[in-house]
């Protein structure tokens, strides 16, 4: 499936990249179970921040909430950071955030398509699912000792490509655009976003990134179903929190505070 003008080389990834740390060691694999789970490794070996894992395609790749993330070869991105931020257990969530803003904010840089983020963290396009972001941490009491940012990006699909369950609810790129996308760009400019808000949230705090999420949310304002666990919320979705939790006020008046979950 890869093109032969697409191939990802840890050469042609550093030779694109302006960031400060973020890519500095890159480790890329033809194949591998998960980016995640690899990079996890590299975390508790003691690995820099920054540290990068890519893999062309993953046998074991890891969705939220414990799914598996589609993952054939050669034609999307798949990816994990190593971040090491000073910041307590609670803030998990904004990071992940942060990840998420970058993502869109590369594809609408990249492509010129609107990129919306849906609570919490998945990337769509014309409603549709085109990446989505997890995050993993290795801490110790409320100390964050490491953060893996794990990132699935459908680039280069084609519909055929796409498993016919998955047909109305995912998209890739190529489809949305009718243009393929050089894959090694697309990293790049999501690796450089990734450090900007990565820097500016260890800077100044959440309020920055708050603000550039609701600007990109398609979730806030909306009459919302949330599935927590095994109970649902029903109302209307109408903000988040300092801490990233989606309040919703159910048809009593009552703000339910939502900290995970999925929207329907």
């Amino acid at each position: 499936m890869t093109e032969k003008h697409d191939i990802l080389t840890i050469e042609g990834i550093k030779n694109c990249l302006t960031t400060r740390f973020i890519g500095a060691d890159i480790y890329l694999f033809d194949a591998i179970d998960s980016t995640n789970d690899h990079a996890n490794k590299l975390a508790k070996q003691g690995a820099k921040e920054g540290t990068v894992v890519l893999s062309e395609s993953q046998s074991k790749g890891k969705g939220r909430l414990g799914r598996t993330w589609f993952s054939p070869s050669g034609a999307n991105i798949y990816l994990s950071v190593i971040l090491r931020p000073q910041m307590p257990t609670s803030q998990i969530t904004l990071l992940t955030f942060a990840a998420a803003i970058a993502v869109a904010r590369a594809i609408r840089d990249v492509t010129g398509l609107d990129a919306d983020i849906k609570w919490p963290n998945d990337i769509l396009i014309k409603g549709k699912k085109v990446a989505g972001i997890l995050s993993e941490m290795g801490a110790k009491s409320d100390t964050i000792r490491f953060v893996v940012i794990g990132i699935g990006i459908n680039v280069n699909l084609d519909k055929k490509d796409i498993p016919s369950e998955l047909m109305d609810k995912a998209t890739s790129i190529k489809i949305e655009s009718n243009n393929a996308i050089d894959r090694k760009n697309l990293i790049c400019r999501v690796l450089e976003n990734l450090e900007k808000w990565y820097n500016l949230f260890e800077r100044n705090g959440a309020n920055d990134i708050i603000k550039e999420w609701k600007s990109l949310a398609i979730t806030i304002g909306r009459d919302v179903k949330v599935q927590s666990g095994n109970s649902f919320v029903e109302g209307r979705a109408i903000d988040i929190d300092e801490s990233g939790a989606l309040l919703i006020k159910d048809r009593n008046g009552v703000i339910q505070k939502v900290l995970s979950g999925d929207v329907i």
